[in-house]
């Protein structure tokens, strides 16, 4: 039986990534479950002891093809299970193959329903048997990643009435064959599910492949910018900083670079420092301790709301709100020079409040 038990495993393997060969060029990756099996039963194996009851499995493995498998719709997978109900000494083997259909498109949530046939290997302490059944039944998939996702159904068997089996399992994914038409390192279906362009391989043109910030640098590939520290996660990674930490950005920057402090806004017509300006200050005070030799230029920039003269003086006064708050900190006046540029240098156009306020703000010029 133990032999029985190995063949049936492999078997069960092999048959999801074999069925891979129906469709090389389809997005498609094999996964593999661990989980639970309970199903009722009754034995017939001899009419003078008649059992029925609730069978718990001690362990199972599951492997599936998830995303589109054979057509956009119909997925393969294969089952094997070991189960043992200790109250009536009753085992079972068993290996099936099921055809899955999803009505609608698979992503972290995939309903399905499924047929397909499979085999029960049956021992009780007074009888063995094999037994052949047609599971029917429905569930779903449900991925917390795109790698660790859980996997729940229940099944009939139309063949013999007397078994209902329920599953639940915990699935992985464990191989990637999936259509990758750009090349970098996300199959198309990855793409699709996490919004990215499958027909360009930098989406966010940060300089990385939308692949290697997925999965090795963990940054967004939709955004340029993934700490909205004011430094690009390519220009980043090229430097070694961590694209996931904002405080280090501006040691990026060379010189003659400019940086565009985050969040550093002021209403109309002031130049008081906010709470929330404070705290983004803080990223440049902790590289400017942290490194001696950096001097920098503070600009100020303001929206179209006033005169020339009126804003050239708030801008000024932006920039040294902004120098004085770091020299109150610590940092050495020599190394910090401002300007107002007033409303001459605009980030967006003045053409909406909004736009406004995103044109009230300080930017910072690495001068050494």
């Amino acid at each position: 039986m133990r032999i029985i038990n190995k063949l049936l495993i492999i078997i069960a393997i092999i048959g999801s990534i074999t069925s891979t060969a129906f469709s090389a060029d389809k997005d498609i990756s094999v996964g593999l479950g661990i989980g639970l099996n309970s199903f009722t039963y009754s034995d017939y194996f001899n009419v003078t002891n008649k059992y029925s009851g609730t069978v718990g499995s001690i362990y199972g493995v599951y492997t599936n093809l998830l995303g589109n498998g054979i057509t956009p719709e119909i997925s393969f997978t294969s089952h094997f299970n070991k189960s043992y109900n200790a109250g009536v000494n009753y085992n079972t083997n068993a290996i099936d193959a099921k055809i899955r259909y999803y009505p609608w498109n698979q992503k972290t949530y995939a309903p399905y329903g499924f047929i397909g046939f499979g085999l029960y290997f049956w021992e009780t302490h007074f009888a063995s048997a094999k037994t052949s059944y047609i599971p029917i039944g429905a569930g779903f998939t449900h991925f917390f990643t795109p790698i660790f996702g859980v996997d729940l159904n229940l099944c009939y068997n139309i063949s013999d009435p007397n078994i209902f089996v329920g599953k639940v399992s915990v699935v992985v994914r464990v191989a990637n064959f999936g259509k990758d038409t750009d090349g970098d390192g996300l199959s198309d279906a990855d793409e699709a599910r996490y919004g990215t362009n499958p027909n360009k391989p930098d989406t966010d043109g940060d300089g990385l492949l939308d692949g290697e910030e997925v999965h090795r640098y963990k940054t967004d590939p939709r955004v340029k910018d993934t700490d909205d520290g004011g430094i690009s996660d390519g220009v980043e990674v090229l430097h070694g900083t961590n694209p996931l930490d904002p405080d280090d950005d501006i040691l990026c920057i060379a010189v003659g670079q400019k940086i565009l402090v985050r969040n550093m806004l002021f209403e109309t017509g002031k130049s008081t420092l906010s709470k929330s300006s404070e705290r983004t200050l803080g990223f440049t005070l902790k590289a400017m301790q942290s490194t001696d030799d950096i001097e920098l230029q503070i600009v100020g920039n303001t929206d179209d709301v006033g005169t020339r003269e009126f804003n050239k003086q708030l801008s000024q006064e932006r920039a040294d709100a902004v120098k004085n708050w770091l020299v109150g900190r610590g940092i050495s006046k020599s190394r910090l020079t401002t300007r107002g540029a007033g409303y001459d240098e605009p980030l967006v156009s003045n053409n909406s409040d909004e736009n406004r306020q995103r044109n009230r703000r300080v930017e910072i010029y690495r001068t050494k």
